[in-house]
C-alpha cells in the first residue's frame, strides 16, 4: 500500500528567515494513538512535521479519522529561542490554535492560563458575597462556589484533576463586577511547551493536504555601540562616525544612528564612569529605530574616522547576546 500527505506543519520564524531551528512538535499520547488507528506516518522535518495517511488502491484511506482533533505541542528544544524571539504571551499563558473558522488555516490564537489539577484561583473582587463558576470551554457549568461575607478566603481551591485534561472557563461575580478567566490544565504537555495545536481533521484533507503555519517574530532591538577611546585628540575623537555600508548589498532598510556624547548619558545608557579608564573618551552610537535580530544580521556597519574605515563591520546581536549593548575600545600609541 502507498501512503499520500495528509498535513503539513511549518513552524517558522523571523530570526532565521524560515524554518526555526528551536522548535519541535510533540504529539499528545491520545493523538499518538490516533494516528496508530488511523494508518498515519509522522514525518519530521526542519521546522516542522509532515503526516501521510495509507491509502487504498482507490486512494482513498484505509481508516479515516476525520471529525477527530489531533492535539500537538510546539516545544522549545534550545534555550536561545527565548533571546531571539519576541515573546508575545505572559510565561504562564498558553496559546491554543484551532482551524474553527477554516479547516485548512490556524484561527487567532486563543490564550489560557496554564495551571495544574490542582488550581487555587485568585479572587479578584473584595465585594461579598460572591460567586465563582467552573465552566467547560463551551460555557456548561461543572461547579459553583459562593464566597459569603464571613469568610476570609482570598482564593478558591478548583480540582481540574477531578474532571480532568481539557479548557475551562472561570467566572467570578461580586456585585456588579464580573471577571473570566480562561484557564488550561494539560498534565501531559510536555515541558517548555509554548503553544498547542488543535487540528480538526476535515474529509478535504484527505484529497487536499493543507499546509498550517506558525510565524514567529524575532526580537528587535536598539543597538548600541559605547566608543571607549584611548590617546585620541578631541578632534579626532569628534570625528568619528557609524554608517551602514551593507544594507544596498544586503537589500534592506539603512540602519541610522545618533550620537550621544557621554555627558548626556541618562538612566538608559552605562554609566561613562564605568567605562572610562585611564582618562579615554567615551560616547555612544545608537540606532535610531529597534532592529529585528537575524541569524544573517547587518554587515558593513563601519565605524569611521575622517572617512578612513577603521571597523569594517561590527557585531550585532543574536541568539548569544542577552542585550544589544557593545563595546568598542579604540587606542592610539
Amino acid at each position: 500500500m502507498e501512503f499520500s500527505k495528509l498535513l503539513e506543519i511549518n513552524l517558522n520564524h523571523d530570526y532565521y528567515q524560515g524554518p526555526s531551528q528551536d522548535l519541535r512538535c510533540a504529539l499528545l499520547s491520545p493523538s499518538s494513538r490516533l494516528l496508530n488507528t488511523g494508518a498515519i506516518r509522522l514525518v519530521n522535518q526542519p521546522g516542522g512535521i509532515s503526516l501521510y495517511f495509507k491509502k487504498r488502491a482507490d486512494n482513498n484511506p484505509v481508516n479515516s479519522i476525520a471529525g477527530a482533533t489531533l492535539q500537538i505541542a510546539v516545544v522549545v528544544t534550545n534555550p536561545a529561542f527565548a533571546v531571539v524571539t519576541d515573546l508575545g504571551a505572559a510565561e504562564n499563558q498558553l496559546p491554543i490554535y484551532r482551524n474553527t473558522l477554516s479547516p485548512d488555516s490556524f484561527d487567532v490564537a486563543v490564550n489560557y492560563q496554564n495551571v495544574g489539577g490542582r488550581f487555587s484561583y485568585p479572587l479578584q473582587f473584595g465585594t461579598r458575597p460572591a460567586t465563582v463558576q467552573l465552566l467547560s470551554d463551551a460555557g456548561e457549568q461543572i461547579e459553583s462556589h459562593a464566597i459569603t461575607a464571613d469568610m476570609q478566603a482570598s482564593t478558591q481551591s478548583l480540582l481540574l484533576e477531578k474532571q480532568g485534561p481539557g479548557f475551562y472557563r472561570i467566572n467570578e461575580a461580586a456585585g456588579a463586577d464580573n471577571a473570566q478567566t480562561l484557564v488550561s490544565y494539560q498534565p501531559q504537555l510536555p515541558a517548555q511547551s509554548i503553544a498547542l495545536l488543535e487540528i480538526k481533521i476535515d474529509a478535504s484533507f484527505y484529497t487536499a493536504p493543507p499546509a498550517f503555519g506558525l510565524q514567529f517574530a524575532a526580537r528587535s532591538d536598539t543597538l548600541n555601540y559605547y566608543i571607549i577611546a584611548s590617546n585620541y585628540s578631541d578632534t579626532e575623537f569628534g570625528n568619528l562616525t557609524l554608517t551602514d555600508a551593507g544594507f544596498a548589498e544586503q537589500s534592506r532598510s539603512e540602519i541610522t544612528f545618533s550620537r550621544l556624547e557621554s555627558t548626556s548619558f541618562g538612566d538608559s545608557q552605562i554609566s561613562p564612569e564605568l567605562l572610562n579608564s585611564n582618562n579615554s573618551k567615551v560616547t555612544l552610537f545608537h540606532s535610531q529605530a529597534s532592529i529585528s535580530r537575524r541569524q544573517q544580521g547587518p554587515k558593513k556597519l563601519q565605524l569611521k574616522l575622517d572617512g578612513d574605515v577603521l571597523i569594517s563591520s561590527l557585531p550585532t546581536p543574536g541568539s548569544t547576546s542577552a542585550k544589544a549593548d557593545f563595546f568598542i575600545h579604540l587606542a592610539k600609541p
